[in-house]
């Protein structure tokens, strides 16, 4: 009789075990569906009009002209130049970037990127070492190599072309 109550344990915990493993199979078999449909339709987009702040910034930019996007153009050559500090001479390396609106300023910029250099390298090379040491002085550096660099390019190009300069990198050895 032991043997026969045994053996009918073994048989519902055999069904009971049977069933667990059908029931986490099924539970894994949704999740991964429902995973799978819910990274569909968010990657897929939505051909739906967009509300709010989106869909402004998209007509803005819609109508927006060409001629008014913001562009950057990056000097491929560092400035490399010396300062005195005291008895001692420096070397300072500085890389520039400077902003243009529209495509047309863009190209005239390349173009003329010869001259905007040698005007920015007159400003650097004639400030000292101590403009060099804070910020507000490397900051009346760049704007007086700015408004150097828009003043030559107004002359040949008839527009100064160029919105703002940033230093990418400035290096003092």
């Amino acid at each position: 009789m032991a043997d026969e109550k045994s053996g009918a344990k073994l048989k519902l915990n055999g069904e009971s075990a049977g069933r667990k493993k059908k029931l986490i199979i099924i539970i894994a078999l949704v999740l991964l569906l429902g995973g799978g449909a819910a990274g569909f339709f968010l990657m897929k987009g939505s051909s739906e009009p967009k509300e709010g702040a989106e869909a402004g910034a998209e007509e803005a930019k819609a109508a927006q002209p060409a001629d008014t996007e913001t562009m950057f153009i990056s000097d491929p050559e560092a400035f490399t130049f010396s300062v005195r500090d005291g008895r001692r001479s420096r070397i300072v390396q500085i890389r520039v970037a400077f902003e243009v609106t529209g495509q047309k300023n863009l190209d005239l910029a390349q173009h003329h990127l010869p001259l905007i250099r040698s005007a920015v390298f007159g400003v650097l090379d004639a400030t000292g070492f101590e403009a060099l040491q804070t910020a507000a002085g490397r900051e009346e550096m760049r704007k007086k190599a700015l408004e150097a660099a828009r003043t030559k390019v107004q002359t040949v190009a008839g527009d100064p072309l160029l919105n703002r300069m940033f230093f990418t990198a400035l290096v003092v050895k």
